[in-house]
């Protein structure tokens, strides 16, 4: 059975939690593709599922454009989509150590 002291404690922290998360202000939209640029290949596949919008910015042509030529001046991963009639898109990210090159 749960204590006094411990429901109320509960209580308090879900309140907090509750208040605080409007709190935060978002991330600038324009700088959002920014930031997903310079993460690693794997982590960025990742974030497809985490948001529509991160999924979008991911699929966009654009970020896959200036990605890629990231990846041409730190070959560390590589970015590229292509559409199919059965399936409709799909993208795929590989990752390779520059030191077996």
């Amino acid at each position: 059975m749960e204590s006094k002291k411990a429901k109320l404690a509960t209580k308090k922290i879900s309140e907090y939690l509750r208040t605080s998360r409007g709190s935060l202000d978002p991330i600038p939209h324009d700088l959002i593709p920014d930031i997903l640029k310079k993460l690693h290949v794997k982590t960025l596949a990742r974030f497809i599922c985490i948001s529509k919008q991160y999924a979008s910015i991911i699929r966009n042509k654009e970020f896959k454009k200036s990605y890629l030529i990231k990846s041409y001046t730190h070959p560390q991963s590589l970015i590229f989509t292509f559409d199919d009639n059965i399936y409709k898109k799909r993208v795929f990210f590989f990752t390779f150590d520059h030191h077996l090159l």
